[in-house]
């Protein structure tokens, strides 16, 4: 008996394995793309610098509309007391700050002239919201040894 247990044991520790080898690649590059995206609205939100805030704005659209919505997780996150207007999923909050960013690009002259410093704070809240979901997705993907955050706890009561 204990043979056998040990057996199924083995199977199934080499399936787990076998199938984290196999994810690794995936997970990776959507580590690097949530970083490059939150990245990206970090600098739109508050980066006042038109070379450079042009270039994170080419660089969020690029994400937008490409590499990041092969990786985002359509998982819903939000505890219950968190704000109904956050949103619940790395896709929503995408969106979200696109359209946020999207008025204020529609407001620019003409040109690479850059927002006004009140123009980045509008941006701001969005770009927490979507790096608290890019946040949220990968503690999902990626098992974190230590204490958990007040969020977590929340939703596993």
């Amino acid at each position: 008996m204990i043979a056998i247990v040990g057996f199924v044991w083995g199977v199934y520790t080499y399936q787990q394995t076998a199938m984290r080898t196999a994810s690794k690649p995936y997970y990776d590059r959507q580590l690097d793309l949530y970083f490059q995206t939150a990245r990206a609205a970090a600098t739109l939100a508050t980066d006042p610098r038109p070379d450079e805030w042009h270039k994170a704005r080419r660089e969020f659209w690029s994400l937008y509309w490409g590499p990041l919505s092969m990786v985002e997780d359509a998982t819903p996150y939000r505890p219950e007391t968190e704000s109904e207007e956050e949103p619940r999923t790395v896709e929503a909050a995408m969106v979200r700050f696109g359209r946020s960013l999207r008025q204020i690009e529609d407001s620019l002259p003409a040109g690479d002239a850059s927002p006004a410093r009140a123009q980045l704070e509008q941006l701001q809240r969005p770009s927490l919201w979507l790096a608290h979901r890019l946040r949220d997705s990968l503690r999902g993907a990626w098992p974190v040894q230590g204490e958990l955050h007040p969020r977590d706890e929340a939703r596993q009561n």
